[in-house]
């Protein structure tokens, strides 16, 4: 699934199965994640991998994409990622890189990347789904899916009394430890299948 538009923090797909969920304190957590992300990206392992890091850096809670696109473009740079810190993919620019993208990249794999709100007792958590990510969702946007497989950092939750305020309550250190648990997932997936 290719389109979508971004906002803040996603949703995954309705229905979507969760493929892993865990916090970043968790041990060995980047070798779970990497085990998992091997599950679904493997029926896909003849198409190339377009990592799209969706949100802005100008709100704490929201720039997780664009801190995994900078650390992925940073750490490996063969991946073919879109969103990093510099040039983020959000709301204003989605629709036209999408559509740049499809003309360069017609037939790729798409995992998308973005913060999320959830359950209390999975703030800190970062999930991988498989099926579309919902930019947006968490604050009640109405915009279009993304992606074939969703991986989420979870910074805050759904009872809030004003979502938005959590994008600009969200402590830092809490979505670098996301970030960094997610690139390390994906620097051992890569790692493993070079051997």
């Amino acid at each position: 699934m290719w389109l979508g538009c971004v906002g803040c923090c996603a949703s995954a797909e309705k229905g979507a199965t969760v493929i892993f969920r865990a916090s970043v304190g968790e041990p060995e957590i980047a070798q779970r994640f990497a085990q998992a992300l091997t599950k679904v990206l493997t029926p896909a392992s003849s198409q190339p991998v377009l990592w799209l890091c969706i949100g802005t850096d100008t709100a704490v809670g929201d720039c997780l994409g664009p801190l995994v696109g900078t650390l992925i473009s940073e750490r490996m740079p063969d991946l073919k990622v879109i969103g990093t810190l510099d040039q983020p993919l959000h709301a204003g620019n989605i629709t036209a890189r999408i559509e740049e993208l499809r003309y360069f990249h017609p037939t790729p794999f798409t995992v998308a990347i973005d913060a999320s709100l959830g359950k209390p007792a999975h703030v800190g958590c970062v999930t991988i789904r498989q099926g579309a990510l919902w930019p947006g969702a968490g604050l009640r946007r109405r915009l279009p899916p993304v992606g074939q497989v969703a991986i989420t950092g979870v910074i805050g939750t759904h009872f809030s009394w004003n979502e938005e305020h959590i994008l600009h309550r969200t402590r830092l250190s809490l979505v670098w430890k996301m970030a960094c648990t997610i690139v390390e997932g994906i620097q051992v997936l890569y790692a493993g299948q070079k051997k």
